[in-house]
């Protein structure tokens, strides 16, 4: 039975070793790289809505639309910090899509304003 627990417990740890993953950011302070971005109707570049400025992403809003990252990511731990909008807004994060083009259809919307 000591045998077999310590077994159990050596594959548990190879597992669990195994599992690890980088602690890198999605956002490298410096540009959108690591992104793509839906404008609505295709209004103009995303270029033209999604900015960084003094190392945090810049957003004016108009026309509507999404940023998401060109890499998927599973078991992540989601850490920002949100600036309120001086007027009503309608912001949120979708995470957990499966369709980047339709995150409405798959995703869950955590809303912030």
């Amino acid at each position: 039975m000591k045998k077999t627990n310590l077994l159990v417990f050596a594959v548990l740890i190879v597992l669990a070793s195994g599992c690890a993953q980088d602690n890198g950011k999605i956002f490298n302070g410096k540009d959108l790289s690591n992104w793509n971005f839906v404008v609505e109707n295709d209004a103009v570049p995303g270029d033209q809505v999604y900015a960084v400025k003094d190392g945090q992403i810049s957003i004016k809003g108009e026309p509507l639309g999404y940023m998401y990252t060109k890499e998927k990511y599973v078991n992540y731990t989601l850490e920002l910090e949100y600036r309120w909008a001086e007027e009503a807004s309608n912001s949120g994060i979708f995470v957990l899509i499966e369709d980047p083009k339709n995150p409405f259809a798959t995703g869950v919307e955590i809303q912030l304003a």
